[in-house]
Parts: structure tokens; C-alpha cells; sequence
């Protein structure tokens, strides 16, 4: 049964779990996006870096 239809037939004690349960769901959805987004940034900050190795100013004598 779906949360509307155990509010109307009065289960509060399943209807509290219930919200419980989103509840907790939603945080886990919250932490698991937080770290996707870390790891996206963390993943493109050592795309540019392994990308700007060998380029730039060196100050190498070469005979």
C-alpha cells in the first residue's frame, strides 16, 4: 500500500515507518550525489593535470 492510502485508512504506525524510510532514502540519495559530484571533480582536476604534463615552461639544458 502506498503512503496516501495507509494515512487514509489510519495505519499510523506504518505510516510513520514509512516516513522514516523516505526519509533515510533521501540522505542516502543526498550522499550518494554529493559523491559523485567529488569524484567527478577529483576525476577532471587529474584529467587536466595528466594532460598539462610535458607541456609548459622546463628549464632542462639539452645539448
Amino acid at each position: 500500500m502506498n503512503l496516501a492510502l495507509r494515512q487514509a485508512l489510519g495505519d499510523e504506525p506504518s505510516v510513520a515507518i514509512l516516513k522514516e524510510v523516505i526519509a533515510d532514502e533521501r540522505e542516502h540519495y543526498q550522499t550518494l550525489g554529493n559523491l559523485i559530484s567529488f569524484l567527478d571533480l577529483n576525476r577532471d582536476g587529474r584529467s587536466r593535470q595528466i594532460s598539462s604534463m610535458g607541456h609548459g615552461d622546463h628549464d632542462h639544458d639539452h645539448d
